[in-house]
């Protein structure tokens, strides 16, 4: 484990072990390397500091923990060689509190008393439910930052939940708030931003966090940041802005930040060096305006140095009378007077050319690792002998440190320069001099990879070298090494969901290409190919097709047809084809990408499974399940072998296999797959994780198509519950659980309830998705059913005709998912008796089916089964007789013998044979549907006791009243038990029994 030494312990450390002795030998006994030690310091917070940075690099594994443990023993109840829970400072969070605060506790910060009484009053004082956000605004340098970190520490204890959100930047706030939707479990697949809405939802919701703090540093212009003001304001929880900008008053309560006292601000420069007499103490922070971060600089450049505080003063008053002359503002001079006496009184040419080289970067925290050997090359002198000894540039970011130039992150190996400061480093800087600076950031944060680049734990770095990036202008570089490092970063941000910044990203890196290399470069091919990704991945396919099309062109004719380059733009072509419907040329091309990259890169090669995984989706589409399933078999197969049972990717194969297994109407092996799955993911992500809980849902739907409503609805209860807690009640997976459980009270036949729970599903779709969202669409959808087995055909046919409408506008006429549509509404005309409107739907719907999906496939056999039930409802038996013939023997070859939908034609042929009086046949055909269906569903399956129902009345109709009412006997009970007394099903039943009765008695 590698961990350096807070700025807290630092302190203590350069307090009680002052002296070189004493350090060697504390040193020496926590088992690190004397010869790495910097012992030239010229102070003991130098030199400790040193000693952190080496720590961190890796020079002694355990060092800090043992170093630290020997202090205290040494000196047992001092305050700085404590920590706080799981290691934070003095005075940070208790165990159990989710916390991420960017900085280290300042054990220098003096003073601002009254500011946190009036901070902490207004969080909690008022005793309201809802609390507005508080705005700490100010000049820079005035201690913002430092004001919030201290009442994070200081009051952290009183939260469930602290978390720092760096906020000048609308990337590096995003990825926090990501960061916290990972901490806390309830990330989704897609936008980042919807995760973040599902947090700000569930912060709102306080169901999980009844005590939270949310810190926005930096904030520019006033606005509500992903919601989190509302979120505070309904729940009680707590938002502390810190900004330059004063404007915040309008929607939040603001406290104004001003500079220290005078008094405070002489306590700060002598918690810095404490020799400094009153009247040179007095002379130096009112030069400096009190403002603290210029004080603490003054402070940190005596206790390094061995300078006169009378003659530091005298320095002062001369450059700031310089600097007045020279017109420099205000606010700018107390810092750039301090910069100015380092420059000239400080004999250290690499300390200055090191801070200057800081000053490039942006005010985020900036990785030590940057600089190493790898990079000596690069830097200039002096930079690049130090580069090259890990030990001389640890002591030399010490000295920087000890100088308060920067400042280091809590947490990391890391420091960061003040935004003022840099300013005033940059103007400072000769032009020539800044432009090789310039380069030279650019060259360390290309060569800035982590050392596994593409999984989820390489993103916090990303997310520092993404804001350098911007702030350096990486994407106007011509370095191969830069265009490397920024598709990098557009990939982290497309798989991170920061939608937005990874377009603007892509579409500035494709601008440059296009402008430098021309449209035909290899470069400029990737880069619109890396843009094409995320605008797919915004859903506009329309766009990304036309991008993808265009690339593939210009990839075959530049790179060749058999170019990794050239294979993978087929495969991203393929899946927006797929995307919008058009599954027929979406599996030509995934087979010609499978096929060439078997041939390529052999078939265990994680692109070549990749294709097969593809190519499986587009096979499953296209209604070949057994096709899909040999395939997502073998896809698992590979993964287990290659990845292991319980990498995330192999539990996902299965979790496709049970899909398709599913579709087969194979639902015991389906079931029990899923439930594999689900006993996995939460062993492996925990019970509440979002993967967790989808694996939950399918396995709930599945007991649904087996009949198990009661278990199916106990599981989504218990979805929706989890969801709403974790997600909110407004978040679309939690509303998707909503729309399933309506769908199985349904199936209960308790169509009120069912009713009642779709109807909030979809007003909730429409307020929080829009009405054109598929959710949406798909929520009128379930609605309308429920409405028509409501018997309101007149209401369920608008429904319908209004899903049809949206679908046919937004994906097209000839959409699957508008098929569906134009189906469902066929069915309600069916329902109507509107025979001719029926049969004239369901004959479109069956030949789009044909002309989209194909002959065998199970849309078209379906929708042709119930073309034949509308012709057999117009009283033409023969002609609806010959098409069940064609049905039933379709489905037998597509989809075996016991498919759930294979049964249902066999049923709906037996009626026909009823109807045409083939009392014989249609016996002998219930009969075997029964029987089937008691074998694969379930002797209470309500499908098994509709075929019961069924072969009893032509029983009945045969005149054998023994059987018929000991088969009605059996139905009734059965009804009674598995849907209740008051199902249309039972009512049914009991009223055929009571016929039977009647003619018994006859």
């Amino acid at each position: 484990m590698r961990s350096g030494l807070t700025d807290w312990q630092i302190a203590a450390l350069a307090e009680v072990f002052a002296d070189p002795v004493s350090a060697r030998q504390l040193v020496q006994e926590a088992g690190i390397a004397t010869a790495d030690v910097p012992w030239s310091s010229e102070s003991p917070r130098v030199f400790w500091t040193a000693v952190s940075t080496l720590l961190a690099h890796g020079v002694a594994v355990g060092g800090a923990e043992r170093l630290m443990t020997i202090a205290r023993h040494r000196f047992p109840g001092h305050p700085g060689l404590d920590t706080g829970p799981g290691g934070s400072s003095p005075g940070g969070p208790a165990g159990g509190v989710v916390w991420e605060v960017a900085w280290p506790r300042n054990p220098l910060f003096v003073g601002r008393e009254d500011e946190l009484a009036a901070l902490r009053e207004r969080l909690v004082g008022s005793g309201s439910a809802a609390v507005l956000p508080v705005a700490l605004h100010g000049l820079g340098g005035v201690g913002k930052t430092q004001l919030a970190v201290e009442y994070c520490y200081r009051f952290g204890g009183q939260y469930d939940l602290v978390w720092w959100i760096p906020a000048e930047e609308s990337s590096s706030a995003l990825a926090a708030f990501t960061r916290l939707v990972e901490r806390v479990g309830i990330a989704t697949v897609g936008s980042a931003e919807e995760s973040v809405d599902a947090l700000v939802t569930m912060l709102a919701s306080s169901n999980r966090f009844s005590r939270w703090l949310l810190v926005l540093d930096n904030v520019g212009e006033p606005e509500d940041l992903f919601g989190v003001l509302r979120a505070a304001a309904v729940s009680g929880g707590h938002v502390l802005v810190t900004s330059r900008d004063h404007r915040w008053s309008g929607l939040a309560r603001t406290i104004a930040v001003d500079v220290l006292p005078s008094a405070d601000a002489v306590m700060l420069l002598r918690a810095h060096v404490e020799h400094v007499g009153e009247e040179d103490a007095g002379r130096i922070v009112t030069a400096l305006g009190n403002l603290p971060l210029a004080v603490e600089q003054a402070g940190a450049f005596l206790g390094a140095t061995s300078m006169a505080p009378s003659e530091y003063a005298d320095l002062l008053a001369t450059e700031l009378q310089r600097l007045m002359g020279r017109g420099a503002p205000s606010g700018v001079r107390p810092v750039a007077a301090t910069w100015t006496v380092i420059l000239h009184a400080f004999d250290d040419p690499a300390v200055v050319m090191v801070a200057r080289l800081f000053a490039q970067f942006a005010p985020e925290p900036i990785p030590l690792d940057l600089v190493g050997p790898h990079a000596a090359e690069i830097l200039p002198a002096p930079l690049n002998e130090v580069a090259a000894d890990r030990i001389a540039w640890a002591e030399l970011v010490g000295r920087v440190l000890a100088l308060a130039l920067v400042r280091r992150t809590e947490g990391t190996d890391a420091v960061v320069m003040h935004r003022l400061v840099a300013r005033v480093l940059r103007d400072d800087t000769p032009g020539e001099l800044r432009s090789f600076l310039r380069r030279v950031a650019r060259r360390l944060i290309a060569h800035g990879h982590p050392q596994v680049r593409d999984r989820p734990e390489a993103w916090p770095r990303y997310a520092l070298l993404h804001a350098h990036a911007l702030a350096i202008g990486l994407v106007d570089d011509n370095d191969p090494d830069s265009r490397n490092m920024v598709a990098w970063l557009i990939r982290y941000l497309r798989d991170r969901g920061d939608y937005p910044s990874s377009r603007s990203l892509g579409e500035s890196a494709l601008d440059h290409s296009k402008e430098i290399l021309g449209e035909d470069d290899p470069h400029t091919l990737s880069a619109a190919h890396a843009l094409a990704f995320v605008v797919r991945d915004q859903g506009d396919y329309v766009m990304a097709r036309a991008m993808f099309d265009d690339v593939l062109a210009r990839s075959r004719r530049i790179l060749g047809e058999d170019h990794l380059s050239t294979i993978d733009a087929a495969h991203q072509l393929a899946r927006v084809v797929r995307d919008q419907g058009d599954y027929a040329t979406a599996r030509t091309m995934f087979d010609d990408v499978l096929t060439r990259r078997r041939r390529i890169l052999g078939e265990d090669h994680p692109s070549t499974i990749a294709a097969a995984h593809a190519l499986a989706f587009i096979v499953q589409d296209q209604g070949d399940y057994v096709t899909a399933r040999a395939m997502f078999a073998d896809v698992l197969d590979r993964s287990r072998r290659i990845l292991g049972e319980d990498h995330l990717s192999t539990i996902g194969a299965a979790h496709q296999l049970a899909g398709v297994m599913r579709d087969q109407g194979d639902y015991t092996t389906a079931r029990t797959m899923f439930a594999d799955v689900l006993t996995l993911y939460r062993r492996i992500l925990g019970e509440d994780h979002p993967d967790t809980l989808s694996a939950a849902h399918n396995l709930a739907a599945i007991a649904r198509d087996q009949g198990d409503y009661a278990a199916s609805r106990t599981m989504l209860e218990d979805v929706v519950k989890r969801r709403a807690r974790i997600l909110g009640e407004d978040h679309p997976d939690t509303i998707a659980a909503g729309n399933a459980l309506g769908f199985t009270v349904r199936d209960q036949g308790d169509y009120a309830t069912a009713r009642s729970i779709l109807d909030d599903v979809l007003a909730r779709s429409r307020r929080i998705l829009g009405d054109d969202h598929p959710s949406t669409i798909e929520a009128t959808h379930q609605l309308a059913r429920v409405v028509r087995d409501q018997g309101d055909y007149a209401a369920a046919q608008t429904m319908f005709a209004d899903v049809l409408a949206r679908r046919s506008r937004i994906l097209g006429e000839d959409h699957p998912s508008t098929i569906a549509a134009a189906h469902a509404l066929a069915f309600v005309a069916r329902d109507q008796s509107d025979y001719v409107t029926a049969r004239t739907l369901f004959d479109d719907v069956s030949a789009r089916s044909r002309r989209i999906l194909g002959e065998d496939h199970p849309s078209t056999i379906a929708a042709t089964h119930e073309l034949a039930r509308v012709v057999r409802g117009q009283g033409d038996h023969i002609m609806a007789r010959a098409m069940l013939d064609d049905v039933l023997a379709r489905s037998r070859r597509i989809l075996g013998e016991d498919h759930p939908s294979t049964i249902a034609a066999a049923h709906e042929l037996a009626f026909v044979a009823q109807d045409q009086g083939d009392y014989v046949t249609a016996q002998t055909m219930f009969d075997d549907v029964v029987t089937r269906r008691d074998r694969i569903l379930g002797k209470n399956h309500p499908d098994t006791i509709a075929a019961a129902h069924a072969l009893a009345l032509v029983v009945r109709d045969q005149g054998d009243y023994e059987r018929a009412r000991a088969l009605f006997d059996d139905v009734v009970t059965r009804s009674r038990r598995i849907l209740g007394d008051d199902h249309p099903d039972t009512l049914a039943a009991r009223q055929a029994l009571a016929d039977d009765g009647n003619n018994s008695g006859r």
